[in-house]
């Protein structure tokens, strides 16, 4: 059974990248984007490229609703608490805030390190971009995983070592065919 996810902004711009925002509804049965997220996602780029995410995220939220939504699910303490005790970004926390008020059952989409050591030492399930990549190359068979980790690389400015690159395909590789 598929379960369900936060995105947080790091995926959503990779995955936006690339163009495979629309295949995470093969993987998780809803995903839902924080408003933090979302605001991020809009900034520190040009005014014109702002635009075209707006108008893709509005159609997107529209034509994907049954399963890609908005959410605010969560108290204002509890991030305040992820962004002073544990030093996460706004969205980051978001994230966290809205696993924990739905009971720490959805897979948290994470990039960033500090937010995945914490997720790991909570023993909180998370998912990272390459994850979804290697799944989406090995078990949905879409994309080859290598070219859209290079393409991150030369036109997102996105660095992953060539070693946690592998290990995530080995990873992914070795659970799908066991």
């Amino acid at each position: 059974m598929l379960k369900s996810a936060i995105i947080d902004t790091s995926v959503l711009i990779c995955l936006n990248h690339l163009n495979l925002i629309k295949y995470l509804n093969l993987i998780y049965n809803k995903v839902y984007i924080p408003r933090a997220v979302e605001h991020e996602f809009f900034q520190n780029i040009t005014e014109e490229e702002q635009t075209k995410r707006y108008v893709f995220l509005e159609n997107f939220y529209i034509e994907n609703s049954i399963w890609f939504k908005k959410c605010q699910a969560f108290r204002s303490e509890l991030i305040e608490l992820y962004r002073t005790d544990k030093k996460l970004d706004l969205g980051e926390a978001e994230v966290f805030a809205q696993n924990q008020e739905l009971g720490n059952v959805n897979i948290m989409l994470l990039d960033e390190k500090k937010a995945r050591t914490l997720a790991e030492k909570n023993d909180l399930a998370k998912n990272g971009v390459l994850y979804i990549l290697a799944i989406f190359d090995l078990k949905l068979k879409n994309i080859n995983y290598f070219q859209a980790v290079e393409k991150l690389k030369n036109e997102n400015n996105t660095y992953f070592s060539k070693k946690i690159v592998n290990m995530v395909y080995s990873i992914v590789k070795d659970e799908i065919e066991s």
